[in-house]
């Protein structure tokens, strides 16, 4: 999970024990987790950053 790989990015011992979170915090932490193992993350992100006024045109949104 992301939680796991920060600590092994960083050298880091995870705390042994349990962590409490919301079921509304889990959810986001699995979907945000799932887009970066399927890149999807990266290609939103990426396209986000190379975007320009012309990719963008009222007439044509729906």
């Amino acid at each position: 999970m992301i939680l796991s790989k920060y600590y092994h990015e960083r050298g880091l011992t995870p705390i042994e024990g349990v962590v409490m979170i919301s079921k509304e915090v889990y959810e986001q932490l699995r979907e945000l987790e799932y887009l970066q193992m399927t890149g999807t993350l990266d290609t939103v992100l990426k396209r986000m950053a190379d975007e320009t006024k012309a990719d963008f045109d009222d007439r044509d949104a729906y």
